[in-house]
């Protein structure tokens, strides 16, 4: 995800100092670029909008494990370790 905010501020931001800032390689992101994106991180998409939804209904109440239940009793295939890893 620190390669997504260096592209999304690119524009604003030398790629260079962000890949310093965040401790990413250069060239890391840029092969990163020209690389598909995984399966594991399609998935992560999908799930974080399903999370940021019932984050924002719960008033930012809800943790992860609170959070994973409710993902879990919506029909939801995820982890409780997924959902902790994605609501940092």
């Amino acid at each position: 995800m620190k390669y997504a905010f260096v592209r999304a501020r690119g524009k604003e931001f030398a790629i260079k100092q962000m890949c310093q800032i965040l401790h990413i390689s250069r060239s890391g992101y840029y092969d990163w670029r020209v690389r598909k994106e995984s399966e594991r991180s399609r998935r992560d998409w999908v799930l974080l909008k399903d999370f940021r939804k019932i984050h924002q209904e719960m008033k930012e109440a809800y943790g992860a494990i609170k959070t994973w239940q409710t993902l879990q009793r919506s029909g939801t295939v995820c982890g409780k370790h997924q959902v902790a890893r994605l609501r940092l």
